[in-house]
């Protein structure tokens, strides 16, 4: 049943991998692809660095971010999302290129 469960988010923050500051605007998105359905969704990145992703649907999504100036990344581990509840604390590193 799609949607069945509550859903839940993803956030976190990206930063440069040399000086540890923080990326503004860079495009972090999300995908979910299952037998059921597939999903994605995407946030731009704050001032400090900083995203959040919600109403995703429960799940292991793949995790692709971009930035001007940046190496394109894309995390092949999957990152889980849990009813009701927001994985927090995932911080990104780009390389500058």
């Amino acid at each position: 049943m799609f949607l069945a469960e509550e859903p839940g988010g993803i956030s976190g923050s990206v930063v440069d991998s040399g000086t540890k500051l923080a990326i503004e605007g860079a495009t972090v998105s999300v995908e979910l692809v299952s037998v059921i359905y597939s999903f994605n969704s995407f946030a731009e990145t704050d001032v400090d660095g900083n995203f959040s992703i919600e109403q995703l649907p429960v799940g292991n999504y793949e995790l692709t971010v971009s930035a001007d100036g940046y190496i394109f990344y894309s995390h092949a581990v999957e990152i889980g999302v849990t009813a009701g509840t927001t994985t927090e604390d995932i911080e990104i590193e780009l390389i500058a290129g």
